[in-house]
């Protein structure tokens, strides 16, 4: 009889876990599926129904006068105009000559909305070199320098400049950790201060206030977005004696959003202006995330002869889901969705990378530049609209007359014709 019971005791305790798993699972799959058709309606809702178009995403002024290299537009074109010498045009920085990067940081700050300071500062951030990057354009030992820099880019702008390219930035705020630990950072505080070393003081120290602290590290997440490749010119071939690897690798994307995110989200109290990146400086992003989202997309890249469609797709929504800050992979997305015909899937792909790379300011995957990246993504989102129409996918300009077909057969169309035509798509 004991025998009995205890068997029916163990009977029932299994019964009763599996009841648990059963049900458990059953209201997951459920949760699943409710947040599913919640996404779909906000997808829906958001872009319009497969039935419609897809509308472009405003591009503002700012995206616009990047795109253009119009620095007047964003009151930076006297001071990059005398930035055009032999040394920053000949110069090879990270990834391009040291005034594209130059030009480059000036712009990201500018579209994310910074203070003259903070933008002014990004032009000439490294004018007397920095923690890191051993060259300089001005001596910052010399009154004169500074006065020259002063007169280029302000009074205001120019102290931040001689800090940033004169102490030690890894100990504002716990900065150093952030970037080689992942060590979340606390949220700087008003009237505030930090020690940090200098090179140029007696003491080799130097107090820096929390303000210019957080100003400093928004121009360094700007300075370091705009060149994050995996192998850079400077930091891994000039200043090294003999270098390990050859430039410029694969062109890999470096893994650095963990610290921009963390470094964002510390020193949003302090800012003028929030940037709008990582949801206005509200999301950290793990680095174990922003390691699996990289190797998802470039795993992808290098191997995508050997994969198939399915494959490629689950490789890129890795990268999204692990990384959503990201632009390229909805890129490739948009292209795999388009050659299969189902166009209003890679519309919204293509509208999710334009909207992203206005966000950033810059790209990602630094094998093409930020300009390409948006121009690619935005005629694939009109390829899309126009087959969504039932139209040819490009806006041929008169297929009638013999003299607009191309020597081998092509129809041709108008350049200004098609930027004339995603104009109209675009969100007032």
């Amino acid at each position: 009889r004991n025998s009995i019971a205890m068997a029916f005791t163990r009977f029932s305790g299994i019964w009763v876990l599996w009841l648990a798993l059963h049900f458990t699972t059953s209201a997951a799959r459920t949760n699943h599926s409710e947040t599913c058709e919640i996404a779909t309606a906000r997808e829906e809702n958001h872009y319009g129904s497969s039935g419609g178009i897809v509308m472009f995403p405003k591009m503002t002024e700012e995206i616009r006068a990047i795109l253009h290299s119009d620095w007047s537009t964003l009151g930076g074109d006297g001071i990059l105009g005398r930035m055009k010498t032999d040394g920053v045009l000949e110069f090879a920085h990270g990834k391009d000559n040291f005034y594209t990067h130059l030009a480059g940081t000036f712009g990201v700050l500018k579209a994310w909305n910074q203070p003259d300071d903070i933008s002014y500062c990004g032009i000439l951030h490294t004018a007397y070199s920095g923690d890191l990057f051993q060259f300089f354009l001005w001596d910052a030992m010399e009154d004169k320098d500074r006065s020259t820099v002063q007169d280029l880019i302000g009074k205001d702008a120019e102290a931040l400049v001689y800090s940033f390219g004169t102490i030690n930035r890894g100990h504002l705020g716990g900065f150093e950790a952030a970037q080689t630990n992942a060590t979340i950072m606390k949220p700087f505080e008003p009237n505030d201060s930090y020690m940090v070393r200098s090179r140029v003081t007696e003491s080799q120290q130097v107090e820096v206030t929390s303000e210019d602290a957080a100003k400093i590290l928004m121009v360094t997440i700007a300075d370091y977005m705009d060149q994050m490749v995996d192998t850079n010119g400077w930091r891994d071939h000039h200043q090294v004696e003999i270098a390990d690897r050859l430039y410029p690798g694969d062109g890999r994307p470096a893994v650095a959003f963990y610290w921009f995110s963390n470094v964002c989200h510390a020193i949003k109290p302090l800012l003028e202006r929030t940037p709008p990146i990582f949801n206005q400086c509200s999301t950290i992003l793990d680095i174990n995330d922003e390691t699996k989202a990289r190797d998802a997309y470039w795993y992808a890249t290098l191997n995508e002869a050997e994969l198939d469609d399915l494959q490629l797709i689950h490789y890129h929504e890795k990268a999204v889901s692990y990384n959503p800050f990201i632009a390229e992979p909805h890129v490739m997305l948009s292209q795999i969705y388009f050659r299969q015909g189902k166009f209003y899937e890679a519309a919204v792909e293509a509208r999710q990378a334009i909207e992203k790379f206005y966000t950033l300011a810059t790209n990602w995957d630094k094998r093409r530049s930020y300009a390409h990246w948006v121009g690619f993504a935005r005629m694939l989102l009109l390829r899309c609209n126009r087959r969504m129409q039932n139209l040819t996918h490009l806006p041929y300009h008169d297929t009638s007359q013999d003299a607009y077909t191309s020597a081998k057969g092509l129809n041709l169309a108008s350049i200004h014709d098609i930027a004339a035509e995603m104009k109209s798509y675009e969100e007032v």
